[in-house]
């Protein structure tokens, strides 16, 4: 037999894989033994399709994870200001603090961070001066917890599914844009996504004790709503091998652990009992004012969102139940079967079938949820993104097995197909930086900026400040500002971050307290915070205070001026940045060669320098 091509998906009609009707009864009886020898449509000595080893997919993953760590941007503020900047202040003793983790309301927890603070501290202790790279460094940590979350569910797929579904996630995976953005994110809901990769490979895998922490970990110190993502487990346990004792030991045992972990860890830390996953769920579903208040979207948000993030793998994960359930029917003797509706009603023949169900239910699930929420935001598809490209790789198999009578040469078709769903996310991934990565690459030329030769700190304040407006949401985190900076005399001055007035009507975060410890300044209770995401005025400061300013050049307004049309401040470093509202929808979402740059619409991102 020919060695099979790298990129084909399927085999040619004379290496099909069997039905169970034409797998040899010798064959059947060894290969049961086991449930991982038993796949969704056939068994395992049937399926013969070859996929990458797990050397060269690590390798490849690893590549992309390291090329979203370093040429990412950061599209949510939520994700600097409440989970980069308490990280900071653990390592660095300063930064911005929300309303969130004010002791008063204590919805976010200290915990979470906490685990990264530890996770990163072996670099920290050696590169502790050099913040970006840290920066960069904790990225990179994120990546790779995702991609062995990937590559686990990748041999889960391999050993349950088949073969070419666990190719189709591999490819799926690796290259998708939203994985490029979601998989090195410092997000609750990103570290809810990476649990899932893991929790959806121990399910298919049977390891149940991981499946079930996976589920505890992501709902207690991820995101509390990840809850619902355990639901396979629970119907599997309940309804199909009503093993209840065994599923309440292992999850009281689990949420046991964890709980108590956190419990501890930010109780210390408020001074005070808290459980911050019981606060969030009381502010935002029971009694607290809600996330309304920070903005409201159409249902069509989501389905923008997954078509740009997603495109082929979201289409392919709709439509996977009715290809998957067809070509179920065709692989699995309907032979004696009690029929109902042309559709077999006896569970014991759809048992091989019925963990790819429930995790496609699973996902529908949290669509019906939060599809129909008012307040949407791009972070709360990140736990779904698993349960999305399983079922587009399973979805794109069984479509490969329907028409595949229809295409002599098939593997010539699938290659372009990879080639076209690359070059769509490629594009997708590389116009994010191109078009908005100002906000980071701004900064990463601050230093060199506040220490040009003519710069000579006697006439600037101490520390030097550093002012945004507009641009308070796009701002990178204190990982990007310098400790201290030296004039041409070699003299050192610190650099601090404020903020002056802009058209923005919202609560902005402040300084944490400047305490001598760690828990010294968690446990203080700050003045003018507020969870109605009203104004507090005492964040602004005078714009002639500062020293410098970093903004995206617009047409000015009262509260918003054009600093580059003001004479008291000059131009020192400024990057092209996209313009949304000018740009053509497509030509700013994709990078298209050529032709995009006449469709869209530029301005700058500006370091401005005041002229004293």
């Amino acid at each position: 037999m020919p060695p099979r091509k790298r990129f084909s998906m399927m085999k040619r009609a004379d290496r099909m894989p069997k039905t169970e009707e034409e797998v040899p009864i010798a064959t059947k009886k060894k290969e049961k033994s086991k449930h991982v020898d038993v796949k969704m449509y056939v068994d395992a000595a049937v399926d013969t399709d070859e996929i990458p080893e797990v050397g060269a997919a690590v390798r490849f993953v690893i590549s992309m994870r390291f090329f979203s760590a370093v040429w990412g941007i950061i599209g949510d503020c939520d994700e600097v200001y409440n989970y980069w900047e308490p990280l900071h202040m653990f390592m660095y003793g300063k930064g911005f603090q929300t309303w969130e983790y004010s002791p008063v309301y204590a919805i976010r927890s200290y915990f979470y961070i906490l685990i990264h603070y530890l996770a990163a501290y072996p670099i920290f202790s050696i590169f502790a001066e050099y913040k970006m790279l840290l920066f960069y460094a904790i990225r990179s940590l994120l990546g790779i917890f995702c991609l062995c979350g990937e590559l686990y569910l990748y041999r889960a797929i391999g050993r349950k599914i088949n073969n070419n579904s666990a190719q189709n996630f591999f490819i799926l995976s690796t290259f998708s844009a939203g994985m490029f953005v979601a998989g090195t994110s410092f997000l609750p809901s990103s570290f809810a996504m990476t649990l899932n990769f893991y929790f959806i490979g121990a399910y298919l895998n049977e390891q149940w004790f991981i499946a079930i922490l996976c589920t505890v970990l992501s709902a207690f110190v991820g995101w509390p709503f990840a809850a619902v993502l355990g639901l396979p487990i629970v119907v599997d346990f309940f309804l199909i091998r009503r093993q209840y004792i065994s599923f309440i030991f292992k999850s009281i045992a689990c949420a046991t652990v964890v709980g108590y972990a956190m419990l501890t860890v930010d109780s210390h830390y408020f001074g005070k009992y808290v459980f911050a996953p019981l606060n969030i769920m009381i502010y935002n579903v029971l009694s607290g004012p809600g996330p309304e208040l920070y903005g409201i979207e159409p249902m069509s948000y989501y389905f923008k969102n997954l078509m740009l993030n997603m495109n082929v793998a979201y289409v392919f994960a709709v439509l996977s139940l009715p290809l998957s359930m067809y070509t179920y029917m065709l692989f699995i003797p309907l032979k004696g079967q009690p029929m109902r509706f042309g559709i077999p009603h006896n569970f014991d023949y759809w048992r091989r079938y019925a963990p790819f169900f429930l995790i496609f239910f699973t996902a529908l699930t949290w669509t019906a949820i939060f599809f129909t929420q008012p307040h949407k935001e791009e972070r709360f598809i990140f736990p779904i993104y698993p349960h999305i490209l399983f079922c587009a790789a399973v979805g794109l198999d069984a479509a490969a097995r329907l028409i595949f009578k229809f295409f002599e040469n098939y593997d010539f078709y699938f290659f372009f197909f990879i080639i076209g769903y690359i070059a769509l996310n490629a594009s997708r991934a590389f116009a994010l930086s191109k078009h908005y990565g100002a906000h980071i690459d701004i900064y990463r030329a601050l230093p060199e900026t506040i220490m040009a030769d003519e710069s000579n700190f006697k006439i600037m304040h101490d520390p030097v400040r550093i002012c945004l407006g507009k641009e308070w949401h796009r701002f990178p985190s204190n990982f990007f500002i310098p400790n201290e900076v030296y004039d041409v005399k070699g003299k050192p001055r610190g650099v601090e971050v404020q903020f002056i007035r802009s058209e923005f009507r919202g609560i902005l975060p402040k300084h944490y307290y400047n305490g001598s410890t760690t828990v010294e300044i968690t446990m203080h209770v700050p003045d003018a915070m507020n969870d109605r995401n009203r104004e507090e005025p005492s964040r602004y400061v005078d714009l002639e205070s500062c020293d410098f300013l970093i903004d995206v050049d617009m047409p000015g307004t009262p509260y918003e001026p054009n600093f580059r049309e003001m004479p008291q401040w000059k131009a020192m470093h400024e990057l092209p940045f996209l313009v949304n509202r000018e740009s053509h929808p497509i030509f700013r979402a994709f990078n298209i060669p050529y032709i995009g740059d006449r469709f869209t619409y530029w301005t700058n991102y500006t370091i401005y320098r005041r002229i004293y």
